[in-house]
């Protein structure tokens, strides 16, 4: 059986094509391409995560930055309100009215002083408000992990072949409230223990390539759940490590 000369050209295009576009090329590119543990994580986890399957076998996952909501109508609010008391400050210093001119020149000063703290801390908590909101709206990229390594917003790469363990360390913070019941004598001791653990990627000379805190506002995860995601990173492709 022969082919004619069109055929053959089809043939060969499809062949082409199909070599271009294989999702696997090579043993050393099938884990990437074939991570059913990170797929079905994002498959769960598909409101802020993202898997995306590349060209001969590669893949990514990206974690977008999900600043808590009810921080950014504080930051917001709390912006402007600060803003709202420096801007009152600086008017009773600045001598404007007969009224404001009443008043001496070390407590003028003293106004001056906190209202321009007040605008600059109200102002900045404010753009970072905002700065947090066009994050969530926009989906930015937090931190995008591969069959290489893991890449942070600012760019910054932790490579999986430098990874040598990784380590949780724990931090913790009690705060104690004490009640006086009146006249009698009584009192009441109230203690509240807060643990925070961080994430450490730590090298072969124990040195931290990577710190994450359990209190990250920005990612879209638990804790817990980073930590499996870096472990199976770890386990799956850190054998590329250089020896």
């Amino acid at each position: 059986m022969t082919l004619s000369f069109s055929a053959a050209k089809k043939l060969m295009a499809a062949v082409l094509m199909g070599a271009l576009y294989a999702p696997c090329i090579g043993a050393e590119t099938v884990s990437s391409c074939d991570d059913s543990y990170v797929l079905e994580f994002a498959r769960k986890y598909s409101d802020h995560v993202e898997y995306l399957h590349y060209e001969r076998g590669t893949a990514k996952l990206t974690l977008y930055a999900n600043p808590q909501t009810l921080a950014i109508v504080v930051q917001v609010i709390g912006g402007l309100l600060m803003s709202g008391a420096g801007a009152t400050s600086l008017y009773l210093a600045s001598g404007i009215n007969e009224q404001c001119r009443d008043i001496d020149m070390i407590t003028r000063a003293t106004f001056g002083i906190i209202g321009m703290f007040e605008m600059g801390f109200g102002v900045y908590t404010f753009l970072n408000g905002l700065k947090d909101y066009s994050m969530k709206s926009k989906k930015i990229p937090y931190i995008t992990l591969d069959s290489e390594c893991l890449m942070i917003w600012n760019g910054e790469r932790i490579w999986w072949r430098d990874v040598d363990h990784i380590e949780i360390s724990s931090e913790q913070e009690t705060n104690t409230t004490n009640v006086q019941w009146g006249n009698s004598g009584i009192s009441t001791s109230h203690g509240k223990t807060t643990t925070t653990r961080t994430l450490h990627l730590i090298d072969k000379y124990n040195s931290d390539l990577l710190l994450v805190g359990e209190h990250d506002c920005y990612l879209p995860i638990t804790f817990d759940q980073f930590r499996g995601l870096v472990e199976h990173y770890i386990a799956t492709y850190g054998s590329r490590r250089v020896q």
